[in-house]
């Protein structure tokens, strides 16, 4: 459900779930979703909305509480690295800090960090940026005059610009920028007779193939809103041999209990007032897309 992908299986003992796994899981699912294997998209965007996006390292300001804090409560001795790594090669300076932007290599489902193991191994980042472009290539697909949304998330590209308000409110706008056929996916928590389109301020029905909303023609410089119900549910969950509880909002997590305790995930109560947070950027395009 969030993309907890175990390093090991089917163990008596407790497992991390590396990114490197669920990097690797996401990949699979948008190309088994392009190649017609199979419909995978929801798949990928749980999966990126919750572990892949709360396992990237983005603040370091806990890493000082957790230091003092083991200090006085070591974890048990067989959970400690049975080596040491010496060398010239290897420094003690600012690393929580160089090391912003990482990826999780053995996080609990409910925190970054659990005190004992390898917090970072960098197989994960290096797999983790390459899913990160993959997914940002596969959000759009064009071919033949058809555009396909296939993936509720900011983009910018030479074929379209797309705003996403998810999950703040059930909301995407698609700016074209050339003439297409246009279809988006609506997604698999929404019922599909619950979707509404406008075309430049202008209502339009909507037809369907499968998951996708066949908005129809639209022209370059135009605007398309597409809007649905968005609300919470709370699921029971077993992972890892552990108890959750969370609250979903859309596809994303924006509340997990019991929290974690060091570094914790799914701190998201802003995503729950409705009020979108907006702020200006500079979109880059690429003239060509990298088959990486």
């Amino acid at each position: 459900m969030v993309g907890y992908f175990l390093e090991f299986v089917n163990s008596v003992q407790w497992h991390a779930s590396e990114l490197c796994n669920v990097a690797d899981m996401i990949a699979l699912a948008i190309r088994f979703s392009e190649m017609g294997l199979g419909d995978y998209w929801d798949d990928a965007d749980r999966w990126t909305r919750n572990m892949f996006a709360e396992g990237q390292l983005r603040t370091t300001d806990w890493i000082d509480r957790v230091t003092e804090a083991d200090a006085y409560n070591p974890p048990p001795a067989e959970l400690l690295p049975t080596e040491s790594i010496v060398g010239p090669w290897c420094t003690t300076e600012s690393v929580p800090t160089r090391s912003r932007g990482a990826f999780a290599g053995y996080p609990a489902v409910n925190d970054w960090y659990v005190r004992y193991g390898i917090g970072i191994q960098h197989c994960c980042t290096a797999t983790s940026a390459l899913t990160l472009y993959q997914l940002w290539k596969s959000i759009v697909s064009a071919d033949a005059g058809r555009l396909r949304v296939n993936l509720l998330m900011n983009h910018a590209s030479r074929w379209a610009d797309i705003d996403s308000f998810l999950p703040y409110e059930g909301r995407v706008e698609v700016r074209p920028k050339r003439d297409a056929d246009l279809d988006i996916r609506i997604p698999e928590w929404v019922a599909p007779g619950d979707a509404e389109c406008a075309v430049n301020g202008v209502r339009r029905e909507l037809a369907r193939d499968g998951r996708y909303a066949r908005v129809g023609q639209v022209s370059a410089s135009g605007r398309v809103s597409l809007t649905f119900p968005i609300g919470e549910r709370t699921d029971v969950v077993y992972v890892e041999k552990h108890r959750y509880v969370l609250t979903r909002r859309g596809n994303d997590v924006v509340d997990i209990d019991p929290p974690g305790r060091y570094c914790p995930l799914y701190q998201r109560c802003h995503y729950r007032d409705g009020e979108p947070r907006l702020r200006t950027v500079n979109r880059f395009v690429s003239s060509e897309n990298v088959d990486w």
